[in-house]
């Protein structure tokens, strides 16, 4: 059965029927922007037997409900169209393929920033023997790797940002991430740093990613940051790809 598209306006429904290639959807809030990504979502599932949609948001929240709408739209669950968080797809992809980069598929998330703390007073004690002046609030020295993590840093000697960084700041981000495959821990920073990097470095397993979904969307554009930007591109890489992303 067709679906309605009798309440959308003109532009909303050019956007629901829009065929192959990128299309980029502004619009203010409120104004119908996740229920025109959830009817395209439908409509591709719908219309299209060989189609299948990665959906990515930005909260569980936001998933379930999208999810639930295109459900809804269809009468039946949608089982070729994946509607989850940035940082869900992150964790999937390496639970499947992560050993290639060093992570363990039975990792476990640190949700709670005592357990990062415990992780990163050691490294940090470690510095300081060496000379090194960190800062001695912990909480602040927590912060600045998770900058790091939101920019999509790479390890590299050159650290995101136009204020000038410690030179030991390197040094942290890389003893923290491998304390973290040392113990088969992860946090939601490094989810995304390590999914990244495994698309990088991995160009099979990439391919592999890429198959895997004929289209991609994602709704509140504007909230991504530099690294769920930087795991969309390496997923979806050329310019003509089946992108549909919605924002203010």
């Amino acid at each position: 059965m067709p679906l309605d598209l009798a309440g959308l306006n003109d532009n909303q429904r050019r956007a629901v029927l829009w065929g192959d290639g990128p299309m980029l959807v502004l619009a203010g809030p409120g104004s119908g922007k996740t229920r025109v990504l959830s009817m395209r979502v439908a409509r591709l599932v719908e219309e299209d037997p060989d189609a299948s949609v990665l959906a990515l948001t930005f909260t569980n929240k936001a998933a379930d409900e999208m999810r639930e709408r295109v459900d809804e739209l269809l009468g039946r669950r949608a089982h070729r169209a994946h509607l989850c968080t940035f940082h869900a797809y992150a964790t999937e992809v390496l639970r499947q393929h992560g050993s290639h980069v060093g992570v363990r598929p039975d990792f476990q998330l640190l949700p709670i920033e005592e357990d990062r703390l415990a992780l990163l007073e050691p490294i940090a004690r470690e510095l300081e023997g060496r000379g090194e002046a960190l800062p001695m609030d912990r909480h602040q020295l927590l912060r600045l790797l998770e900058h790091l993590f939101r920019e999509s840093y790479d390890g590299g000697p050159t650290l995101p940002g136009p204020v000038a960084s410690p030179s030991w700041l390197p040094s942290v981000f890389e003893r923290y991430c491998a304390a973290l495959l040392a113990r088969n821990r992860q946090d939601f920073g490094s989810l995304l740093h390590f999914a990244s990097r495994l698309l990088r470095e991995k160009p099979g397993v990439a391919r592999v990613l890429r198959i895997g979904w004929s289209h991609v969307c994602v709704d509140e554009f504007q909230d991504t940051n530099r690294a769920q930007y930087e795991l969309l591109r390496l997923l979806v890489p050329s310019p003509s790809a089946n992108l549909f992303v919605v924002g203010d």
